[in-house]
């Protein structure tokens, strides 16, 4: 996945300006930093982490750890990484309103979710996953998703 360096601003923001580190728990450590915004819905299980939008247009930002991967996961999108420090920046970027998910949807299906990230004020897709079976025939739906827990101003 190519990692924007608004992604990069926004691992910083969730930071405090101080290096997340890649330590043997990165779940503890988000959970840590998350700390400064107590209003989060967050839910913990072994070895994975989700935290709620507050907002009706955001999604849910995942974090887990399976079988020497991590996975992060959007509403409708989610990406697998061997190295934590990269995983850990795409968990950061979902954090902020450079990202957004775009989730398609057929007889309240998600099918398909494209990542875009925002530079210099224009969306610009980042990478794209999908499922195989849906029902097709469905109503075809398409929802752009963002959360505003870290603004980075790009």
């Amino acid at each position: 996945m190519h990692t924007s360096q608004t992604a990069l601003k926004g691992r910083d923001s969730l930071k405090g300006g101080d290096i997340l580190q890649s330590d043997s728990d990165p779940i503890g450590e988000i959970r840590n930093r998350l700390k400064r915004w107590p209003q989060l819905p967050c839910e913990t299980g072994d070895g994975w982490l989700s935290v709620h939008s507050e907002h009706g247009d955001g999604f849910s930002v995942s974090f887990a750890v399976t079988d020497g991967e991590y996975v992060v996961s959007f509403d409708g999108w989610h990406e697998h990484f061997t190295d934590v420090d990269d995983a850990l920046k795409c968990f950061v970027f979902g954090l902020t309103d450079a990202a957004r998910p775009k989730v398609f949807s057929r007889g309240g299906v998600d099918y398909k979710g494209i990542l875009e990230h925002r530079e210099n004020g224009k969306w610009t897709e980042e990478s794209t996953t999908g499922r195989l079976f849906f029902p097709f025939w469905g109503r075809r739906r398409v929802r752009c998703l963002q959360n505003r827990i870290i603004d980075v101003q790009s």
